[in-house]
């Protein structure tokens, strides 16, 4: 049975069959690539760009000048245009993401903006509280120098049978930090929660300049009360605390201060201004400490003047509070 097919086949060469076979074959070809033509007619007249606003040729031209994105020239620059419209990428808008970081480019790139009114204000009441920072820190720094010098010779640094090394002094303030840190924290919300509201900023970094003034106003006490003999190295303890006090009351509020009112753009900038009123603070309290206590005056009429120094500018920064107020709100 297998022999009768090709039998057939063979029958079909000698016979001129192939001839035939070529001409409905070549004719069914030429009616398969007719379909194909006229359903790719179809195909193109079905997407005729009704939903779309560029033509075939926009498309090929746009190809070929390597344009993808909507704005030629900055394709052809590298950048990107930054526009308050809705962009097209790729025939869809943006998402919120590419919107925001839009908008941050936008924000970054007016940078160089003039400063409003208010800002100039904000700017002006950041520079007058950098001006009492260096007055603070100047006498804070100042605290430290009668221990290493004038109490190493008039205090009792015997306690219980041991020497106290003076380095405790430091490590002293680090763990007031530690504890007053929480304390004035929930001060401050206590404060924040009364009905006329919390202490404005500038009144508490005058206190904190007071608080210094009176730790002086204890080492002035410390001194007349010793009357001639060594006083006990525990009431260091006491002006630790104030110091510490002190500076929790003034510094963190100084930097939150400027983190708040300072324009965005000159943020950085503000911050170094208050850092080098501190710089100018730690260069100066050496030479103010030679002149107030190198032996010319005495020790308690030192430390008294430098309590009335702070307290005068206690005063004066609560007595601009409102106007200093004013300039930041």
């Amino acid at each position: 049975m297998r022999i009768f097919p090709i039998f057939l086949a063979c029958s079909m060469v000698l016979s001129g069959t192939p001839v035939m076979a070529q001409e409905e074959f070549g004719s069914g070809v030429e009616e398969i690539q007719q379909d194909n033509t006229n359903g790719a007619e179809e195909f193109l007249a079905d997407f005729s760009m009704e939903d779309s606003e560029f033509t075939a040729e926009d498309e090929t031209e746009s190809f070929q000048s390597g344009e993808e994105f909507q704005d030629h020239e900055d394709f052809q620059n590298g950048e990107e245009s930054i526009s308050e419209e809705i962009r097209y990428i790729k025939g869809r808008p943006l998402t919120e993401e590419e919107k925001a970081a839009e908008a941050k480019k936008k924000e970054e790139a007016g940078t160089k903006q003039p400063l409003t009114t208010i800002e100039k204000k904000r700017i002006g009441a950041i520079f007058v509280a950098s001006l009492f920072s260096i007055v603070f820190w100047i006498f804070w720094y100042l605290g430290y120098m009668p221990v290493y010098f004038y109490w190493a010779e008039n205090m009792d640094w015997v306690v219980a049978g041991y020497q106290v090394p003076s380095t405790w002094f430091d490590a002293a303030n680090s763990l007031f930090c530690v504890i007053l840190g929480p304390v004035t924290a929930e001060l401050w919300k206590k404060l924040a929660a009364r009905p006329q509201g919390d202490m404005s900023l500038f009144r508490k970094t005058g206190l904190g300049i007071a608080i210094i003034g009176v730790g002086y106003l204890f080492y002035a006490a410390i001194d007349i009360m010793r009357g001639g003999e060594k006083a006990s190295v525990l009431w260091l303890i006491v002006f630790a605390f104030l110091l510490t006090m002190g500076e929790m009351f003034f510094s963190p509020l100084g930097h939150s201060f400027i983190s708040k009112y300072s324009p965005s753009r000159y943020l950085a900038v503000m911050m170094s201004v208050w850092g080098f009123a501190t710089f100018i603070a730690a260069k100066s309290y050496g030479p103010v400490y030679g002149l107030l206590f190198g032996g010319k005056i005495e020790f308690k009429v030192a430390c008294i003047g430098v309590a009335v120094v702070s307290f005068a500018a206690a005063l004066i920064m609560i007595a601009l509070d409102k106007k200093l107020s004013a300039l930041v709100d």
